[in-house]
Order: C-alpha cells, then structure tokens, then sequence
C-alpha cells in the first residue's frame, strides 16, 4: 500500500502512525520504493502505509524497512538561520526499536491485542549519512527487526498463526557541531507470522521467484514469478 501524502494516526493493522511528539529530527514515514526492479528510494517520495509482515519460518530472518528523515535544524549564530551549515548536519547512528512501546499502548489501547512479550526491543546501526538542515531530507536505511530478535519472537508465533505488534523506532544521531539528538519515537504496525510468505514454485522456463519487498522473501509481500531482475 503507498501514498502521496503523511496520514495522521490510523488504528493499527491498516496504516503506519505519525509521530507523537515534534522534535527537530523527525521521521515522516516509510518509504515507498520509486522502482522495484532496481530498488531505488526517491528522498521524498510516495510513503508505505503498512502494516508491515515479518515471516520468521525463515532462517535468518529481519525486518528493514527505509524511513524518510526531515532535518529541521537552523543555525542562530548566522546572519540566515536557514543556512546550510556543516555545524546543523545531523548524522544519524542508531536505530532504537521497541516492540509494543508503553507510550503507545497506554494512549491507544490497541484492538485486538498485540503479541504479549518480554522483548525490549533492539538496536541497530546506521550508516550515518548526513542530512542538511533547515529542512533537508534524506532516506535512512534501519533494521527494525534483527535476527537475533526475529528468532526469539519464532517461539511465540505457532505455524502459519499471525501476530500483530507495533515498533516503536527512534533515531539516534549526532551533529556537525558534536551535539547529540535523536528523532521522537515513530510507530509502526507490524504483523509477524510463521510461514505466511513461501516460496512459490515456478515451472515456466527462466522464471524465478522475485522479490516484490526489495527487503527478500521473508517480508511484506509473496514472491511472484518472474524474469530475474539484471544486475545493476
């Protein structure tokens, strides 16, 4: 499901959710990838609603997901506070997940409930690629679900059952100038589920399973049939 436009809050299981608090980073939304043949996400472009699917039947299963980030930063100790400074560039470090955060669940009461864990949640690396400020915008690749999370998460969902939860991602990051700041929490809905996404199996000649996700079979989408993509 993409859009053209931010939605406010929708209810779990339909729409990712705006975040809850400003801050002066902020995540606006999934990305929408502009080609799924290439996997290429245009800064500022359509927008994935969700709600996301993680199939943890396979090994080694994640769930990334690209997430457009605004920098809206100025600069007082200039003449323009709107210019671009190297000192306002925010550099992004640390994706901080965590799955079904109390600040959500206490504010909207989910129905039906989410998967009951004692998972935290984790935290995960970033590239750290600068985004200007004074509303610069940029696209921030992020492991929401590491595979160590995904394995522990495999031993509460039964075969073909599927869970709903919510990630709650905050980005962690520096300045030019040195300074810390982070992103406020951004929600997404997530449905994990334990073999809801196979393979399929192609018997027309030089057709393969292909990847509609960009992110490999084990999340959001069922592979189709298909001519291999050519390599880039």
């Amino acid at each position: 499901m993409k859009r053209t436009i931010i939605a406010c809050l929708v209810l779990l299981g339909t729409a990712c959710v705006q975040n809850a608090n400003l801050s002066m980073v902020e995540i606006d939304g999934r990305a929408y990838p502009s080609d799924f043949t290439k996997c290429t996400f245009a800064t500022g472009g359509q927008f994935w609603l969700g709600p996301g699917t993680l199939d943890l039947s396979y090994p080694g299963s994640s769930y990334r997901m690209v997430l457009y980030v605004k920098n809206n930063l100025a600069d007082p100790t200039t003449l323009d506070p709107a210019a671009l400074t190297g000192a306002k560039v925010w550099y992004p470090q640390a994706a901080d997940v965590r799955i079904d955060p109390k600040s959500y669940t206490d504010a909207y009461g989910p129905n039906p409930a989410l998967l009951s864990t004692t998972f935290s949640g984790n935290v995960t690396g970033l590239d750290g690629q600068g985004i200007q400020p004074a509303g610069g915008s940029g696209t921030v690749l992020v492991v929401a679900v590491s595979a160590p999370l995904a394995m522990q998460l495999g031993a509460l969902v039964g075969p073909m059952d599927v869970k709903s939860l919510v990630l709650g991602v905050t980005l962690r990051g520096k300045t030019g100038d040195g300074s810390s700041l982070d992103s406020a929490e951004w929600y997404f809905p997530l449905q994990v589920c334990n073999g809801c996404l196979p393979l399929p199996t192609c018997t027309t000649a030089g057709q393969v399973p292909v990847d509609q996700s960009c992110f490999g079979p084990q999340q959001d989408a069922l592979e189709l049939c298909g001519t291999p993509p050519s390599p880039q």
